[in-house]
Formats: C-alpha cells, structure tokens, sequence
C-alpha cells in the first residue's frame, strides 16, 4: 500500500487499485475563526485521484463542507453509523451515496482488501487491510489504555502502520495557567507512547496535528501545542517514525521519505486574526430568541421549565468583552443586564463568539475547542449546563427522553483528568 498525505488528518491511502480519501480540509478557517491550517494545500478536491471518501467524524477539520461543496459529481462516502445521520444526510443530499459502516465490521473493497470502521464516543478511527499489510488511522480517537489496545488487536490483528494525532486541540484552562495545557501536551505524548507500545505497529505516522490556534483570542494557546520533533521521541525505539509534509508519498515498508516534517513549521505567512466585528446588543437578543424556540421546538418545554424550578438550571453570568457589559443567561427566562461584577462573572467572551454558541447547536462544542473564552473555574459550571441542552440537541438527544438527568446535571471541570488526560 501507499500512502500520500494531502494535508492534516487529509491522506490518501492507495491499495494498488483503490484510492481512499481521508477526512479532506484542503484550506480556510474552522471553529468560529479559531483554527487555521499550518499550510494551505495549493490543490483543489477535484485534482486528487480517488475512489471513495472515509470521513472520520464531524468536527470540521474532518467534515469540511467547503471542501465537499467542491466536489463536481457524485461519490461514494464511507461513515460511521449514527443515530442523528446528520453526515449522512447531508451528504445524500448532495447527491452522494454513503455506506454506513458497523462497528468492527469490514467492508470486502473490489479488489479484496478490507475496509473497518469504529466508534470511539462521537469520532471513529479506520482500518484497511490489504493481504499482509494493515493500516491503523485512529486520528482523534483517544485510545489511552492496553485495553482499548487489546481489544483492536483482537478484532483486526496488530497494525502494520499506525496514524495518529501527537497534540492537543482543545480548551484546558485561561492563559497563564501554563502547567495545565503543558500536562495536556505531555499526555498526548505519552498516548502516543502507549499506543506504539501496545498496538506494536512497524512504522508510525503522527498527523492530524497541523493546525494553529489562529485568533487573538487564542493565540496563545499555540505556546503549548507539540511540534513532529517532540513526538518522534515518544515513537522510536519501539517503532519507526514516519515524519510527513504536505504533498509527500510512502510505500509502505520503503525507506522513510525525507523528513521534510520542519518545513510545517517555517514561512509561516499567515497573520493571527486581530479584529471582531462589532455585535449591538439587539443582535444578541434577537439570536436568542431562535436560539430559545429551537430549543422549545426539540425538546419538552415542560420539562425544561421544571428543571429551572427546582434549581437545576441556574442563571449563569457572562461578562461580553467587547461590549463591556454583564449579562444573566438562562434559557427559560432570557437575557437580561447583570450589575455582577466582569470579575465575577461565569464566563467572559466576545460578543460575536457568544453569537456563535446561539446561532448553532454545535457552537459550544466550537467554543470549547477553539478556546475563545475565559472561565471562572468555580462558576464556569453554571454556563455549560445552560448551553448543554442545546449542544446535546445536536447529536439527537432530547430532553427528557434521551438525555439523561445525569448527563445534563454533570459539571464540567477545567483540566481535571477527564480534560487534560482524554482531551481529542
């Protein structure tokens, strides 16, 4: 098999007579203006040669509808099966075909080689087979344990090439508490350690780690983020690291391509946003007010209105930066002015990144990805279990039949274990 990587966690893998195209974001920014690219390609979708397309999970660094707008004609997309089939629709909509794929369960290629597709919570990795040779993507799936590691070796034998993310891409803690997003890094390394170790592949490629925090907002974050050189460490002696660059082509079990990974990291052109637009006041209110029918529409408004009374959805606080004003949010009563002071606030943002977690069901999801916030960590609670409703609506959970009182109650946590250890 060969293997072309297009760009990030984009690769083409090619089994002698098929071509597989992986998770394509060819350029621009994703996540509310929050993630760039380190590299824009210099090619469009149509110019690459493929068969099918694998899309790994719906974060847009993987989903990119930009790049699949671009697509002239029908294709063949291959997906894991979910219970919203949002992707899947999406894609059929626009004249696509798309095979969902089970768990485990792989798909016999034309030319024999096999095809297998899991979930790992909302993101799944991908497998293919071509006689003796098997290639692992687990981009961002977080496979942190021998256990996990067991269990993919019994369902598809030991890999011969693993792939997989070497940095974190999400929200720790607020800008100066360096040791929290430092541990997060280091524990990506050490994931990548552990999978090497455990999965026992020949050759390792890290990728899907391409990009750069790309807004003032966020900026800082990229201090932390791990570069090729730091994983490559992590990788060998146990296997052999296969350091990549945009546009390069392996055959697996050649000798290494020139390690030309450092050119990610050099003429970086590509200016840090510096500018918001500015937001007036009304425009937030009238984006609340879709926000809260949406909402009314997905989910049991009775049910919602007696959570708020028996106490377990408190108004949260959030101080708007830019327009230098507190509010009180809650989804049944409103926004309304807060006298609470910035300091004391839940949250703090730009109003245009507030815009965003109301405009869309998946904003908070973005907001905790791209890192354009800042938390008061005892209070930062009460902010995330307003927004969880909505986000949840999202995935095709409602509210009260499939989200579950626990979930919806559960408190979110700045880098405790669960943040920095399993962050993806």
């Amino acid at each position: 098999m060969k293997i072309e990587l297009v760009n990030h966690a984009c690769y083409i893998v090619d089994t002698g007579s098929i071509r597989i195209l992986c998770d394509p974001w060819l350029s621009g920014h994703i996540f509310d203006r929050g993630w760039r690219l380190l590299k824009d390609s210099n090619t469009n979708i149509n110019d690459l040669e493929y068969d099918y397309i694998w899309i790994s999970h719906e974060h847009p660094d993987h989903f990119h509808t930009p790049t699949l707008n671009e697509i002239k004609g029908p294709k063949t997309f291959f997906y894991q099966e979910t219970k919203d089939k949002k992707v899947k629709n999406w894609l059929e909509k626009k004249g696509h075909k798309v095979i969902e794929m089970e768990d485990w369960k792989p798909f016999n290629l034309p030319d024999n080689s096999k095809l297998t597709v899991t979930k790992v919570s909302d993101d799944s990795w991908m497998s293919v087979k071509k006689g003796d040779e098997l290639l692992l993507n687990l981009n961002d799936c977080v496979v942190n344990t021998k256990e996990q590691c067991k269990e993919i070796i019994t369902n598809i034998g030991i890999p011969l090439v693993l792939m997989t993310q070497f940095s974190f891409s999400s929200w720790i803690g607020n800008e100066g508490d360096g040791y929290w997003n430092r541990k997060c890094a280091d524990n990506v390394l050490e994931r990548v350690k552990l999978q090497t170790e455990e999965l026992l592949p020949n050759y390792v490629i890290p990728f899907a780690s391409f990009v750069k925090f790309a807004h003032r907002d966020n900026d800082w974050m990229n201090n932390y983020s791990n570069k090729i050189e730091d994983v490559i460490p992590y990788i060998e002696p146990t296997a052999t690291a296969i350091p990549m660059y945009l546009g390069q082509r392996w055959n697996i079990g050649d000798e290494p391509p020139e390690d030309m990974s450092f050119l990610w990291y050099t003429n970086d052109d590509i200016h840090v946003k510096t500018w918001d637009k500015d937001i007036p006041f009304r425009e937030i209110l009238t984006e609340f007010e879709y926000y809260q029918k949406n909402i009314k529409k997905q989910n049991s408004w009775l049910a919602i209105r007696l959570l708020k009374w028996c106490g377990l959805l408190p108004t949260t606080t959030i101080y708007l930066e830019d327009n230098n004003i507190g509010i009180n949010f809650c989804i049944v009563d409103g926004i309304k002015p807060s006298r609470t002071h910035k300091d004391d606030c839940d949250v703090s943002m730009k109003a245009e990144t507030f815009i965003n977690v109301l405009r869309y069901e998946w904003g908070r999801g973005t907001l905790t990805v791209n890192g354009r916030f800042k938390a008061n960590y005892d209070k930062m609670w009460r902010f995330f279990r307003q927004t969880k409703i909505a986000y949840a609506n999202n995935v095709g959970k409602k509210v009260p039949l499939t989200l579950s009182l626990r979930e919806l109650l559960s408190k979110y946590k700045p880098f405790g274990e669960k943040l920095w250890k399993y962050t993806t």
